[in-house]
């Protein structure tokens, strides 16, 4: 990572079609780039968006996702 990048976040989320969605993993660094390279070598959909990310991040794991989001 460089001096000028930030550094990386992920949140995973959960949704089984019946409940809210929630977050089922959330880092930052080095484990948010594990949490990306699973999610890519089992095909999960990556969505980039940094305003979402931090917002989401804000929240626990566990917690529901707020219809609102």
């Amino acid at each position: 990572m460089s001096e000028t990048s930030k550094p990386t976040k992920a949140v995973a989320l959960t949704y089984d079609g019946v409940k809210a969605p929630f977050v089922s993993a959330s880092a930052c660094s080095e484990l948010a780039e594990e949490i990306l390279q699973i999610a890519r070598e089992h095909e999960v959909p990556v969505y980039e968006n940094e305003q979402l990310v931090e917002t989401l991040a804000m929240l626990g794991v566990g917690d529901e996702i707020p219809e609102l989001l």
